[in-house]
């Protein structure tokens, strides 16, 4: 059984293999991760790693207007030399931290999870005002299902005459309708 460093060896071979960058240092990059083993340990494969504290974008469509991004902790370069430093120097740090690839290539995504080598972007940014938007909603429907049941209710009990019944139910409607008014 390989390993998942194994893997990303075998993934980085295969993309060297199959794809050339027009900017030859992002091909050593790639080929110095791939028969570094102290290096490798500190890359991941993943998407949207412009929201990563150390995110690399590659692309291999020709013509196109980012061929390359390094990001670091919310700046942006166009140097692999930069990212190629970084990783070297961190991998010597005291406190090492993961360098996230993103590649632009066809099927990136199912390439990497045939190599079983994706890994779930928990950089990304919640959207709080987004979140409270959806909470905000959820709360509402809630609500109004909850009043249209206690109506039924209410209905059932006055046609069956069970006053008192009808009394606990409209004190919770009134209650409900109460919390309403607060959002």
């Amino acid at each position: 059984m390989i390993n998942k460093h194994q893997r990303k060896r075998q993934f980085i071979a295969w993309l060297l293999q199959h794809y050339r960058h027009a900017n030859p240092t992002v091909n050593y990059f790639l080929e110095f991760l791939m028969v570094q083993p102290d290096y490798i340990q500190y890359v991941e494969f993943s998407d949207q790693v412009e929201y990563a504290s150390h995110g690399v974008y590659i692309s291999y469509v020709e013509q196109t207007a980012v061929p390359f991004r390094y990001y670091k902790e919310g700046k942006s370069y166009s140097s692999c030399e930069q990212a190629f430093h970084d990783l070297r120097l961190n991998a010597q740090g005291a406190q090492p931290v993961t360098f996230y690839i993103e590649l632009n290539i066809p099927d990136y995504i199912a390439t990497l999870y045939r190599y079983d080598l994706f890994t779930q972007p928990d950089y990304l940014p919640e959207d709080s005002a987004f979140l409270d938007q959806l909470e905000m909603g959820l709360t509402q429907v809630t609500r109004q299902v909850r009043r249209k049941q206690l109506k039924e209710q209410v209905d059932l009990a006055l046609d069956q005459g069970a006053f008192d019944i009808v009394n606990q139910l409209l004190n919770q409607l009134e209650e409900l309708e109460g919390h309403d008014q607060d959002y």
